[in-house]
């Protein structure tokens, strides 16, 4: 038997443990510290409120989870699944269907107008079951990894500078130079609530801002680069994923979620190295103020 709670008293250890556990055998390898597993919290914004915990009864042992954030997004109040998952032993019992179920009255009882998620496309149980929920698919992303082992460094052609963070104003800057909208976990909102993770670096002409990219030292992971339209094929992103790739302690660099419309980005990826590991859908339920689709 098990009860459905929210996960406001949860502490982060208890989390972790059940997150492990439940993404083992998960087709993209999952093997976050306790360290990274509470970065990833906050840069997604977690919201335990609006998250759910399958919890064995008796014992009271967390097997099942649904761990939302909420933010805005595109102007409405979103919820955003980082992760849904069930340890090994307790699954095929309808612990996820039932946890939906839950999270759905959590959104209604906090005015959510969308719910928003990430699914691999091989993932085919997942996707199945987020479509009987009434999630449809909004965009489809592929992710690309470069290990440094197969790099072949270029001599730098720009002059990178670096910036400690990113203003208002800046932002405003750098988001004419996208060809497509990142994804929840790369948005601006997320990289501002983890800042000082991040190594910012910039290529500027006449002190405009024409090429950036951002990545995290400690995992190789840029959510954000790009290069202004009239500048492209000059070699500055190149020189850009140049010194992305020596502030990577990681040894590698892994961008996550490209817009499958956008065919510039991933020919570029290709041209320098970068390896496409993986698909996923991005799929989005649209609510009432009830909570209804």
């Amino acid at each position: 038997m098990y009860t459905y709670e929210t996960l406001d008293n949860i502490d982060t250890q208890t989390l972790h443990h059940a997150f492990l556990e439940a993404f083992s055998d998960y087709q993209v390898n999952i093997n976050l510290s306790l360290e990274a597993f509470q970065k990833m919290l906050v840069r997604r914004g977690y919201s335990p409120e609006i998250s759910i915990g399958a919890f064995t009864e008796p014992g009271h042992e967390l097997v099942g989870f649904i761990l939302n954030g909420l933010r805005k997004w595109n102007g409405a109040r979103t919820a955003y699944d980082l992760g849904t998952g069930v340890t090994p032993l307790h699954r095929q019992q309808g612990i996820s269907s039932r946890m939906f179920q839950s999270v759905r009255e959590e959104l209604k009882r906090n005015q959510v107008e969308q719910y928003l998620l990430e699914v691999l496309q091989n993932n085919e149980a997942a996707f199945e079951l987020y479509k009987k929920q009434g999630l449809s698919i909004t965009r489809n992303f592929s992710f690309h990894k470069l290990e440094q082992s197969r790099y072949h460094a270029k001599e730098l052609t720009y002059t990178i500078e670096y910036l400690t963070e990113i203003d208002s104003d800046t932002w405003e800057q750098l988001q004419m130079l996208w060809d497509f909208s990142p994804s929840w976990q790369n948005s601006i909102d997320s990289i501002r609530a983890v800042q000082k993770q991040f190594v910012y670096a910039v290529v500027r002409l006449e002190k405009k801002i024409i090429g950036y990219g951002i990545v995290d030292s400690a995992t190789g992971d840029v959510p954000q680069i790009a290069v202004h339209p009239v500048y492209r094929r000059k070699g500055i992103a190149t020189s850009i994923v140049d010194t992305l790739m020596n502030h990577s302690n990681g040894k590698q660099l892994r961008v996550i979620n490209v817009d499958d419309a956008c065919e510039g980005m991933k020919l570029f990826l290709d041209k320098v190295g970068f390896e496409t590991i993986g698909h996923q859908y991005e799929m989005m339920l649209t609510l009432d103020r009830n909570g209804k689709k």
